[in-house]
C-alpha cells in the first residue's frame, strides 16, 4: 500500500464545527473543505451525495490512489516523519478490508460505515488554543485580543452566530440514512453534551434495532455529565469517552479556562461508575503544546495510576502555541522531563520534533499569552515557571 492511502475519503463525512463537509478531523485547516462547482463550500444541509463527490473529493481520491501527496493531509504526513502512529495509519488498521486496487475517484453513500460529527460551536470554554470557530464562549475574549489575532468582520462574526447546523431536522435525517451500516460516530463540538439533537439520534440508533453495531466515540471537556446517557449507551456496542485535559489541576485549569479541576475529577469518576452499566472505554486525550510540554510526563504518570490511556495530540493551529515556539534551552528541559516516560507510545516523537525546534514565533507567544492572561486573570509566571515568562 503507498504512503499517501487513507481509507476516509470513501467510507468517512466528516463536518467542521460550522457545518462544512471536510476531509476529516485531521486534516489541514484551510485546504480540506470540499467546494460545489460555483465555489461554495459544501455544508452538511446540502444532497451530501453531491458534497461528498465534489472535485475537491475526487482530486484527494485520485491523488491517493497514485500514491500522491494530499496538502490538506500534512499534519498525518508530518507525524509519521517524527515517529508517530499517524490517524492515516490509525484508519488503515480500522478498515482492513478496503484495498485501493477496488476503489475509484467516486465513493457511495451507501458505503458509509463512520461519521465524524463536529456538534457546532456551542461550548463552555474558552480553551488557549482554541478561538470563536470552534467555541460560542470565545467571542468577546476574541475581539478583546484585538490584533493579536485574525479578526473576523461584522458579517463573518453574524454568519457564526446564526449558523446552528446542528439543531437542523432535515441534517439528522440524512445521517439516518447511513445508521444500517454505520460502525462509528465520532461526536465532537463545541462540546457534545450542549447538543440536544445528539440523544435524539441515539434514540433513533437503539429504536431503529441497530445500535448493537455501532461504537460511540466522544471527545468531552469533561465539565458536563448528562445522568440520563448511560442507560442509552447501554444498547451500543461500545462508547468511548474521550476527556480532553491538558495539564494537571491549575495547568489544566489555565489553559481550559474556565474550568475546574475537581469538577472534571468528579465528572470522571460519574463515567468509571457508569461503565459498570454500560459498555464505556474511558481514556484522555492531551493536546500537547507549548503550556503543558514540561507536564507530560506526571500526566501520564497519573492516569496511569487511575488506569486511564492519554492519547498524545500535536498541537499544530496556532503555530505560535505549537512546540516550535520554544528555544533550543526550554526544547532540552522539556526533553530532560520527557525521559521518565521514554517509552510511553509518542513521547520519543515528541523528543524528536523538540530536536528541530526552531524558537519561532515566540514574540507572538508572549504577547498572546500575556495579553489572555490579563483578560483572564491569571498569571502564567505561577502556574507554568519552566516557560521563564
Amino acid at each position: 500500500m503507498n504512503k499517501t492511502f487513507c481509507p476516509l475519503p470513501w467510507k468517512e463525512i466528516s463536518s467542521s464545527p460550522s457545518g462544512s463537509v471536510r476531509l476529516c478531523c485531521s486534516s489541514t485547516s484551510g485546504s480540506n473543505l470540499s467546494l460545489h462547482s460555483d465555489g461554495t463550500v459544501a455544508k452538511m444541509s446540502d444532497d451530501l451525495n453531491e458534497s461528498w463527490n465534489t472535485d475537491f473529493f475526487k482530486d484527494v481520491r485520485e491523488k491517493m490512489l497514485t500514491g500522491k501527496n494530499v496538502s490538506a493531509c500534512s499534519n498525518c504526513y508530518k507525524q509519521e516523519a517524527a515517529g508517530i502512529h499517524s490517524e492515516r495509519l490509525q484508519w488503515i488498521e480500522n478498515f482492513p478490508d478496503i484495498k485501493p486496487e477496488n476503489l475509484t475517484t467516486k465513493a457511495e453513500l451507501s458505503e458509509v460505515e463512520q461519521l465524524d460529527l463536529r456538534l457546532g460551536r456551542v461550548c463552555n470554554l474558552q480553551c488557549r488554543m482554541c478561538g470563536p470557530y470552534s467555541s460560542t464562549s470565545w467571542e468577546p475574549t476574541w475581539k478583546a485580543l484585538g490584533n493579536l489575532v485574525n479578526q473576523p468582520d461584522q458579517k463573518t462574526w453574524d454568519k457564526l452566530n446564526q449558523n446552528n447546523w446542528p439543531e437542523n431536522p432535515d441534517v439528522w435525517e440524512q445521517f439516518k440514512l447511513f445508521v444500517p451500516k454505520l460502525r462509528r460516530v465520532y461526536l465532537t463540538g463545541g462540546e457534545p453534551f450542549l447538543v440536544s439533537k445528539n440523544k435524539e439520534f441515539l434514540k433513533f440508533c437503539i429504536d431503529s434495532g441497530h445500535a448493537s453495531h455501532i461504537q460511540l466515540r466522544y471527545s468531552t471537556n469533561g465539565t458536563i455529565w448528562d445522568a440520563e446517557l448511560p442507560s442509552m449507551w447501554s444498547h451500543f456496542e461500545k462508547v468511548t469517552l474521550n476527556f480532553s485535559i491538558d495539564g494537571l489541576d491549575e495547568v489544566n485549569n489555565y489553559i481550559r479556562f474556565p474550568a475546574r479541576w475537581n469538577q472534571l475529577m468528579k465528572n470522571l469518576d460519574s463515567a468509571k461508575a457508569a461503565s459498570r452499566v454500560a459498555p464505556i472505554h474511558i481514556s484522555v486525550s492531551t493536546a500537547v503544546q507549548a503550556y503543558n510540554i514540561f507536564q507530560i510526563s506526571e500526566l501520564i504518570s497519573f492516569f496511569r495510576e487511575k488506569e486511564l490511556n492519554v492519547y498524545l495530540d500535536l498541537i499544530h493551529q496556532p503555530s505560535y502555541l505549537s512546540l516550535a515556539v520554544l528555544s533550543p534551552e526550554l526544547s532540552e528541559k522539556a526533553k530532560l522531563k520527557l525521559q521518565n516516560e521514554i517509552s510511553y507510545p509518542g513521547v520519543t516523537g515528541l523528543i524528536q520534533l523538540l530536536n528541530s525546534s526552531k524558537h519561532q514565533e515566540w514574540n507572538q507567544f508572549i504577547a498572546y499569552t500575556k495579553k489572555l492572561d490579563e483578560i483572564h486573570e491569571q498569571n502564567i509566571s505561577q502556574v507554568i515557571p519552566e516557560l521563564g515568562i
